[in-house]
């Protein structure tokens, strides 16, 4: 009973492996082991032989016999997800399921190895185009124009402060202009007019606070002024 099980079993996967060979390409090899007569010519089945270079009739191979040579009740259903070298120096990664009969005894494996040793060089190409020098997140908004630049630091103040530009006290268009000095606004030529318009202050107001500003140290010079006329 136990042979015909053995047999079904064996019959069955054949009837699969060239699907799963199909399925993932020819980088990927399935092989099926008999060990029924031994492990010298344990390899019944096989597609995408040249990805290790062995054919029907190969024999088992050094992880698979170091394996079997544990007790076969602590394998479990196999080895999965592991990488190994191919003949010729080839990075395969590899999943080794156990075929077991009706009595739990190792009959045969059902392997698969995938050759990602391209898919390796890729991801180092690919590593090497995403790269960053900083792990702090930038935010970084990407806009069509620099009213677009503008309308996000105008809304940005009322974020900061909790009402509209034009609806803040004293206290808080301070805050607000200290924001965007800190952010750079007043760099881009005719903001001032932008600030102005929004905060519902007057030229006079804005450089006598941007005045106020860099007279702490800020160590701005004229150039930011003359942009924001």
């Amino acid at each position: 009973m136990a042979e015909l099980e053995h047999s079904f079993s064996l019959d069955n996967i054949k009837s699969i492996l060239k699907s799963m060979a199909e399925h993932f390409g020819p980088e990927c090899e399935v092989v099926l082991h008999d060990f029924s007569q031994g492990y010298e010519n344990s390899v019944v089945a096989i597609e995408n032989g040249q990805v290790t270079g062995r054919k029907v009739g190969s024999s088992i191979t050094t992880s698979g016999l170091e394996t079997l040579s544990n007790e076969s009740d602590q394998l479990g259903d196999g080895l999965y997800n592991y990488i190994t070298t191919g003949p010729d120096g080839r990075i395969i990664r590899s999943s080794t399921a156990l075929l077991r009969d009706g009595e739990g005894r190792i009959f045969g494996s059902l392997c698969i190895n995938q050759d990602i040793t391209q898919l390796c060089q890729a991801e180092k190409v690919l590593h090497g185009l995403t790269r960053y020098g900083s792990e702090r997140d930038m935010n970084e908004l990407f806009v069509q124009n620099v009213d677009e630049l503008l309308d996000h630091y105008m809304l940005q103040c009322t974020h900061l402060i909790g009402r509209a530009p034009g609806d803040m006290n004293k206290e808080e268009l301070a805050r607000s202009l200290d924001f965007l000095e800190s952010k750079g606004v007043f760099r881009i030529k005719k903001a001032g007019d932008r600030v102005c318009e929004t905060f519902k202050i007057t030229k006079y107001q804005l450089y006598h606070h941007l005045d106020i500003i860099r007279s702490k140290g800020c160590g701005e010079d004229d150039e930011a002024e003359k942009a924001a006329e």
